[in-house]
């Protein structure tokens, strides 16, 4: 099942646009907010890090590629690879 939905979740990465793919990083991160908040809140304080590790990771290529429309096929996959 988890190789099924992976590659649904590739095949909407390749479609989707610009704007639909950061909207998809931000409810990654929003997902990964939650689970640290849940991490926390019942002391395991290593998952609760490495759910704001991934948050870090997603704002800080999301803050490296602001501008879109000049973006590489680097950024791109770099981008896919988050979501």
């Amino acid at each position: 099942m988890a190789d099924i939905s992976s590659r649904y979740r590739e095949t909407s990465i390749d479609a989707a646009n610009k704007a639909r793919l950061v909207q998809m990083l931000l409810g990654r991160a929003i997902q990964h907010a939650r689970a640290g908040a849940a991490a926390a809140a019942d002391g395991r304080i290593e998952a609760r890090f490495n759910e704001n590790q991934r948050i870090s990771e997603i704002v800080a290529v999301l803050r490296g590629h602001l501008d879109l429309e000049r973006r590489s096929e680097e950024h791109t996959s770099e981008l896919q690879s988050l979501a």
